[in-house]
């Protein structure tokens, strides 16, 4: 629950009096970095009957953008904004200026950095990526990129990920966790299109990771199990099946449940194909496969999505699906239809 300070019950009170204020009415300076874009995006790699499968969507999913996904078409990629607010303070979750607000979930983090006081600062995190880890990895940490040409980066807290600080000193990015400061500036970010803007801050992250660190192998197939883990299960009942299966197929198998930060990622680093369940343990990926990879899901058909596709096709990837079949309180993929899907996205590779 949010506590009441004296800076939230001061906003709570201007936002009675005055209504909720919005980026751009409170804004000192409104900088468009990169305007809205335009353009056709090619559908994912699916068997016809995978559709039949699917029972419902991920509760945070909108139908229309799943279809998009499905499908393809004219994408509209939202312009990246960048707003300057003076006089802000950050307290109880929550950044406030007068009759605006921008709140936070509550996070307990492991660590938490003294108080700022005064100065001018760019803010890293957004509301999604303090919770998820697949939203810090895909959102929050191009955004850094984008902060850093304003002022220093400032984050929020965020749960304890094991793999946090790893990915972030491969990407040269210093996430310092605040739960408590006042700015003379902050620069708040809208930064939520696929356009070229951010694509390129996705290459410029892969080119830095890859100064960093060089591939153990190149070209494997990989499956990535993720077991029980997440903050939403999605529990695969014949990933057993599954994994013997795709073994007969040459695929390398990596469990995020049991194997260590470097066995994990250097079987993801340069791979060809891979394929996982649904879910932020796979996120990583956007900055270790190789280029013009494959990525395949194995959608839950209760929590259906394929998020992962916005990012993918836009480095080159080849993105497919496969949805699984209900089955109590988990479910089964169907084996044959996984392995026709890969064979598709594998010649497309090819091609």
């Amino acid at each position: 629950m949010r506590s009441y300070s004296l800076p939230h019950l001061r906003h709570l009170v201007a936002r009675r009096l005055q209504g909720a204020a919005g980026l751009k009415s409170i804004a000192s300076e409104h900088i468009v970095v990169c305007g809205e874009e335009r353009e056709q995006v090619p559908p994912a790699i699916f068997l016809p009957n995978q559709v039949e499968n699917i029972r419902s969507l991920h509760p945070e999913a909108i139908k229309e953008q799943e279809d998009f996904r499905l499908y393809g078409g004219e994408a509209v990629h939202a312009a990246t904004e960048a707003f300057r607010i003076d006089n802000v303070r950050l307290k109880d979750d929550g950044l406030y200026r007068k009759n605006w607000s921008y709140y936070f979930p509550k996070i307990t983090p492991a660590r938490i950095d003294p108080p700022i006081r005064g100065g001018v600062r760019s803010l890293a995190s957004s509301n999604v990526g303090v919770q998820y880890w697949g939203h810090w990895i895909h959102d929050d940490v191009p955004r850094y990129e984008l902060a850093e040409t304003f002022a220093p980066p400032v984050a929020t807290p965020t749960p304890s990920w094991p793999h946090k600080q790893l990915y972030a000193e491969l990407l040269e990015q210093s996430w310092t966790s605040v739960a408590d400061g006042e700015f003379d500036s902050l620069y708040v970010l809208s930064d939520y299109g696929q356009n070229t803007h951010r694509v390129e801050r996705y290459r410029k992250l892969r080119a830095r990771l890859r100064k960093n660190r060089k591939p153990v192998r190149q070209g494997q197939r990989v499956y990535l199990r993720r077991g029980s883990t997440g903050a939403v299960q999605r529990l695969l009942s014949n990933e057993d099946e599954v994994i013997t299966a795709l073994e007969k197929e040459g695929f390398l198998i990596v469990d995020i449940t049991k194997d260590d930060f470097d066995t994990i990622f250097d079987a993801m680093y340069e791979a060809r194909l891979l394929i996982s369940i649904e879910g932020s343990h796979a996120a990583p990926a956007i900055f270790t496969l190789g280029e013009r990879a494959g990525f395949l899901t194995i959608v839950s058909p209760t929590m259906f999505t394929n998020l992962m596709k916005d990012w993918s096709i836009h480095l080159g990837m080849t993105y497919g699906f496969v949805v699984g079949e209900h089955e109590g309180e988990s479910f089964r993929v169907n084996i044959p239809d996984l392995l026709k899907t890969a064979d598709l996205i594998e010649r497309q590779l090819s091609e």
